[in-house]
């Protein structure tokens, strides 16, 4: 769920669209050559029932390369509209993520002067200390998840 994993699936799809007459057809030809190699063989060695069973089973092949071709295409544009929906999450992420980090600080710092406050109320001067400590320390490990989060959405 990220910019460029979007990207990368949606052109893998496309490249799948672009590439699969060619693959389909080469499936075609080589099913027909196959089939008639060995209609050719079982009827060089008067097995006209064997000639007829490969025959048959080569339309099946054909049939098959034939509908596995609308089949793959189905499965590329699924492939495609992946793609689009992780490079929108990621997107949203982008925008989101420095919002929700924001957010985190501006609690923490609330945090951090409440406790801050209750200790100089106490008289408490190394629970001030304590408060302020924590505080800075929460704000950098928020500071470091946001950054990390953001990577996460381009990459």
């Amino acid at each position: 769920m990220s910019l460029l994993s979007g990207v990368i699936d949606a052109a893998k799809g496309v490249a799948n669209i672009a590439t699969a007459p060619a693959r389909t057809a080469l499936s075609i030809v080589g099913t027909g050559l196959s089939t008639a190699a060995s209609v050719v063989g079982n009827v060089a060695q008067g097995d006209i029932g064997g000639a007829a069973s490969a025959a048959v089973g080569g339309a099946k092949d054909q049939i098959g390369n034939v509908t596995g071709y609308f089949g793959e295409n189905v499965d590329s544009v699924k492939q495609i509209a992946g793609g689009h929906l992780d490079f929108l999450k990621g997107g949203a992420g982008l925008i989101g993520t420095p919002i929700r980090g924001a957010a985190r600080l501006a609690g923490n710092g609330l945090s951090t002067a409440g406790g801050a406050t209750t200790a100089l109320a106490q008289g408490d001067l190394s629970g001030i200390r304590e408060a302020y400590s924590n505080g800075a320390s929460n704000a950098g490990h928020i500071v470091t998840d946001t950054a990390s989060q953001q990577v996460a959405n381009v990459f």
